[in-house]
């Protein structure tokens, strides 16, 4: 059943970590190499992967970079 759209930042910020998740792993990207691009430790792009502190606008525009992702894909991330 689909998700009511009373909530739906909430579900959308709650299912895109979810999503980089599952494209690293298609893509063969690690934590270590999106923490070279956004400068930072690894623990801080696990941090940002597992949903517990949000990805700013410059580190989202890298990690669309990164993993290569379709302007469709962009436009659905971004549209909350």
């Amino acid at each position: 059943m689909p998700r009511a759209c009373i909530n739906k930042k909430q579900y959308m910020a709650e299912d895109f970590p979810c999503w980089v998740r599952k494209e690293m792993r298609k893509k063969k990207i690690r934590q270590n190499d999106l923490a070279r691009e956004f400068g930072q430790s690894q623990q801080y792009v696990s941090n940002r992967i597992t949903g517990n502190i949000p990805f700013t606008y410059p580190e989202l525009l890298i990690v669309f970079q990164i993993l290569e992702t379709e302007p469709e894909d962009v436009i659905r991330w971004m549209k909350v």
